[in-house]
């Protein structure tokens, strides 16, 4: 792959978030030092760094692609008030993966799940918010 100045603000912006973002938030973000780039080239480029394997996208039912600069099998948190997306460490994924394999017929050879629930800065919005209907 031939070097490009957009696809390295793309992933300079990108290899350093936790949230995964979408291609618009992405776009939105990059276009501050890039303002001629195009939503469609910002797009392009997740998907070639993505077929090269520098990042993995991620679909959590949003309808929406949010893009993830960590490749590797992991798991993820969603937020279901705001619908951050975030990594998440589990202490023990073999004996996850070994339980499922226990449990199924076939081979299992990885796996990632989503766990759902409220992020810290929405349960801290929401604590204001009820703290000053008091």
């Amino acid at each position: 792959m031939r070097y490009s100045k957009q696809r390295e603000a793309i992933w300079n912006y990108l290899k350093e978030r936790i949230d995964h973002p979408t291609a618009d938030q992405i776009y939105e973000n990059v276009r501050k030092t890039q303002p001629n780039i195009s939503l469609g080239t910002v797009y392009r480029n997740l998907m070639q760094l993505r077929d090269i394997g520098r990042l993995r996208t991620v679909e959590v039912g949003d309808g929406l692609i949010h893009f993830d600069p960590n490749p590797s099998m992991h798991d993820h948190f969603i937020c279901t008030e705001c619908g951050r997306v975030d990594d998440i460490e589990v202490s023990d994924p073999e004996k996850i993966k070994q339980e499922a394999s226990n449990r199924f017929p076939g081979r299992i050879d990885g796996y990632s799940a989503y766990f759902y629930g409220t992020c810290e800065e929405c349960m801290t919005h929401k604590r204001m918010r009820a703290s000053t209907n008091l």
